[in-house]
């Protein structure tokens, strides 16, 4: 069996092993390993070979590290929550209260001064923590 049969072997099973899995650096793998199968086509020393595969997988990680960076800092710049409304019930000794948000209780501080009974904003979400505001 030639070793470009070989190369494509591995990255149809590097591809199928992706759409199983889902991870996108999977894909690079998979395309380094057909363009490994194209420089064997070509008939380039098994050197060669490893050599671009070796490569294209560093630069598709490479590459995929900084695409999912930047997507994930723009998810992360959509707040949802903001600008909610929230009621408060019961105030704790502490001035913080449990809040009904979203199906689940939320632990919730004011953002200023304490909290008191009534209605309030969701100014921003600390970890598990809402911080709320006033209702004008």
């Amino acid at each position: 069996m030639s070793t470009t049969i070989l190369w494509l072997i591995g990255a149809f099973a590097v591809l199928g092993a992706e759409m199983l899995i889902g991870t996108i650096y999977l894909l690079t793998v998979s395309a380094a390993l057909f363009a490994a199968a194209l420089f064997s086509y070509l008939n380039f020393s098994l050197t060669v070979q490893c050599s671009v595969a070796a490569i294209v997988t560093c630069l598709g990680a490479i590459g995929t590290y900084f695409l999912r960076s930047r997507k994930k800092s723009a998810v992360e710049d959509v707040r949802l929550d903001e600008g909610n409304k929230v009621i408060v019930n019961k105030v704790n000794v502490d001035g913080s209260a449990y809040v009904n948000y979203r199906g689940a209780k939320w632990l919730a501080r004011a953002e200023t001064g304490q909290l008191q009974s009534g209605v309030y904003i969701i100014a921003k979400v600390d970890g598990n923590e809402l911080v709320l505001t006033k209702q004008n």
